[in-house]
């Protein structure tokens, strides 16, 4: 094969693979606009989100095609204009100027983003905290019992006793069933300890709720970054289609 049918196939491959990436993208991005609901925050935020995440893939396709016509027009005198190209081109500028609409909107919808994020785990903190009261309660109650305490240490002599002779109630346990009893064997021992020792009782719920708040922090530190790099994202997106397409028309038109 010559260089210069090599040239043409290389131009080929680049452009179809170009057409191919920006087609596909162009479809990902109008399904991701259904249903259609631009004042709705809680539609914008994913779709801006998604698109900027995506917003590389056509700047590729883009790029393939320019390449593709670059090293077609190295084996002609004239490069002469190209509707292919030219549509790249306005592709590249109006891309440039959606990603730049989409920073105010994606600056806008932080503060929102940040305050649903803290919002979920206010919500798992409610549970956990709830979940936590309850446990401490019947701890104290356990622990202010003398008649509980002994039933306790009772059952965890039995399952002991189970475990020794690999019998319960007469009939024979399988390694399964002595290693659920042993899991429950020390859940109840630690159950115990922490009846008898109201102060480490103490410090474990202090600890918990301590570990919910920070996990409250990070979300919240999540979210913000999370925002700002997408913000950034767009940005940077912006920047580099409209350099594309800008001087790309230019030197389209000066060739």
């Amino acid at each position: 094969m010559s260089d210069s049918s090599t040239s043409k196939f290389t131009s080929l491959c680049l452009k179809t693979a170009g057409t191919v990436l920006i087609t596909s993208s162009l479809v990902d991005y109008i399904s991701l606009l259904i249903p259609f609901e631009p004042l709705n925050s809680q539609w914008q935020i994913p779709f801006t989100l998604q698109i900027v995440d995506r917003g590389i893939v056509p700047m590729v396709g883009i790029s393939l095609i320019l390449i593709g016509y670059w090293i077609q027009n190295q084996n002609t005198a004239k490069s002469g204009s190209s509707p292919l190209r030219s549509i790249a081109l306005f592709l590249s500028l109006i891309l440039g100027l959606i990603f730049l609409l989409l920073l105010p909107v994606q600056l806008f919808n932080l503060g929102e983003i940040s305050t649903e994020a803290v919002a979920n785990i206010e919500q798992s903190i409610g549970v956990a905290e709830t979940r936590i009261s309850e446990q401490f309660a019947q701890l104290n109650s356990l622990a202010s019992d003398p008649q509980r305490l002994q039933q306790l240490d009772q059952n965890i002599k039995d399952i002991e006793s189970a475990i020794k002779n690999e019998e319960f109630q007469g009939q024979k346990l399988n390694s399964q069933q002595i290693k659920g009893l042993e899991a429950n064997k020390e859940q109840l021992e630690s159950f115990r300890d922490l009846a008898k020792n109201p102060q480490e009782l103490q410090t474990r719920l202090n600890e918990s709720q301590e570990e919910l708040q920070a996990q409250k922090g990070r979300a919240k530190t999540d979210a913000l970054k999370e925002g700002i790099r997408i913000a950034l994202s767009s940005l940077f997106l912006a920047i580099g289609y409209l350099t594309i397409g800008r001087f790309g028309l230019q030197n389209a038109k000066e060739t």
